[in-house]
Formats: C-alpha cells, sequence, structure tokens
C-alpha cells in the first residue's frame, strides 16, 4: 500500500497575472534550513490531485560546487566551496554510467588533489550519458549531465559540415521547398572556417518518421 510521506517543507507563491501570454520567471527561495538531495513538486491544485498540472525538479542544498570541463581529453572536476570560493582537497568523486534497466554502474572514484582537481579518464563508448556524484564532509552534489570524452571517436582537426536554409519554416501541402546550403570546414578551437566552393554534396528531405521521401 502507498503512503504518502510528509513534506520536509511546503509554500505557496502568489503569481502576479500580467495579462500578456508570454514567458515570465519568478525566482523564490524555499524555506529549507537542512543540506540534502531534494525533490520539489509544484502544482496549483493545493491538493496535487491533479497530476497533469504538477511540474517537478530536483536540487542539492550543498556548500559543495562542482565544475567540470575537458582539458586535452581529459575531463577535469574541479571541487569548491561555494561561500568562500576556496578549492577543496580531499572531496571524493564518483562517476556513474545512466543504465535504467540494469541498474547505474559505477566507473570510478577519484579524490580531488591539493588544488581541489580531478582528472577522469574513461574510454566507454559515445553514446553512453554519466551522471557524477561528490561528497566533502557532511556537503554532497550531484551532475546528471556530465560529459565524458570519448577518446575513440576524436574529431578531425578540421571537419566538413555544412548549413543547410529554407525559404520558411512551415509548409503547406504540394508547396515548393527552396533550399540553400553552404559547405564549409575549419577548425574550432582557431575559430577558422572557410567554405568550399565547386563541393558536390548530396541532399536528402526527411519526414517526421526519418523517412527519405525526395533526394
Amino acid at each position: 500500500k502507498d503512503r504518502a510521506a510528509a513534506p520536509d517543507a511546503e509554500w505557496s507563491v502568489r503569481l502576479e497575472d500580467l495579462g500578456d501570454y508570454r514567458m515570465h520567471t519568478t525566482f523564490v527561495t524555499p524555506p529549507i534550513d537542512r543540506k540534502g538531495l531534494y525533490c520539489v513538486a509544484a502544482s496549483l491544485c493545493r491538493d496535487f490531485r491533479d497530476m497533469d498540472s504538477v511540474l517537478v525538479l530536483q536540487f542539492v542544498v550543498s556548500d559543495l560546487v562542482l565544475m567540470s570541463r575537458t582539458v586535452d581529453g581529459v575531463a577535469e572536476v574541479t571541487a569548491s566551496s561555494g561561500e568562500t570560493g576556496t578549492r577543496l582537497a580531499g572531496a571524493s568523486i564518483e562517476v556513474y554510467r545512466h543504465d535504467w534497466q540494469k541498474g547505474h554502474k559505477k566507473l570510478q572514484t577519484e579524490t580531488t588533489d591539493a588544488e581541489g582537481r580531478a582528472r577522469i579518464s574513461l574510454v566507454d563508448g559515445p553514446r553512453n550519458s554519466y551522471f557524477m556524484f561528490a561528497s566533502f564532509g557532511d556537503d554532497e552534489a550531484l551532475d546528471q549531465h556530465l560529459m565524458l570524452p570519448y577518446h575513440n571517436s576524436r574529431e578531425p582537426p578540421e571537419p566538413t559540415t555544412a548549413l543547410v536554409y529554407t525559404d520558411r519554416t512551415v509548409y503547406r501541402p504540394e508547396q515548393t521547398v527552396f533550399y540553400k546550403v553552404v559547405a564549409y570546414k575549419g577548425s574550432r578551437a582557431n575559430a577558422r572556417f572557410g567554405t568550399l566552393p565547386g563541393t558536390e554534396i548530396e541532399v536528402e528531405l526527411r519526414d517526421g518518421n526519418y523517412q527519405v521521401v525526395a533526394a
């Protein structure tokens, strides 16, 4: 039998009706004074019975802040204090591969060095996704979308690609689609690009099911 647990915190926010039917942002500070991972549910109905109007998000209350970047094909993670900005040596960094069928798998555990950094180098496949869990004292942090480089699929120094333009975004049945293709190659790292005049290209038009309808 399902049992509804009492929430750790509960609050309401009055949203002003501006009458312009545009997206607006309202900032709210939740009445939470304990560290931890929280799941926040918001609804237009106080009793949350209309599940179609419920939005859910997760966030972590912690002083531990993680930043990651790719350096020379290796993911570099930096752990810092959110309050002081001090780099944290000795923080534990755990990397997991998402697997919703068999359970998430821990791939690597590292500890930040004296400069608060840890380096993560994995050869695990280009189509996998990862998340990172870190802890330092009673602080914890979660990065659900850690980007790891794939060492066996290096981008060419100057990859060749193309930009495709159409004369409109929406077409009626039997309307002609006019398009333009600009082929180019270049290096993102050096911000140097150039077009490829006289290059032969193949164009395919696919429908919503990714089936080729014209070529």
